[in-house]
């Protein structure tokens, strides 16, 4: 295979694990609140065409199973910072310093 396609390969394997990424956080955002949003099903489509696009010359090889499971990881990674509480910073001593 040409070192332009492995180039190519690696670039998509990196936007499928950001797209699987930012599908975990709108995943859990959208199912949190109850409600579906179209935004979730385009990153489900951003990842699979991404994911896809990996299989079109090469077939399944170690970097495409290495591109689904960072992939996996970087999804549940997702849900797991869209889900923990948020720590608020408490800005009342840098307003008002005299209190």
């Amino acid at each position: 295979m040409p070192a332009s396609l492995w180039i190519a390969r690696l670039v998509l394997a990196l936007l499928c694990v950001g797209f699987a990424h930012m599908l975990g956080r709108v995943a859990a955002r959208s199912f949190g609140q109850g409600a579906r949003s179209a935004g979730l099903w385009r990153w489900v489509l951003r990842t699979v065409v991404a994911g896809l696009g990996l299989l079109w010359r090469a077939g399944l090889d170690w970097l495409s199973i290495t591109a689904y499971a960072l992939a996996a990881l970087a999804a549940a990674y997702g849900i797991y910072l869209e889900r923990r509480p948020r720590k608020q910073e408490d800005l009342s001593r840098l307003i008002f310093p005299g209190n």
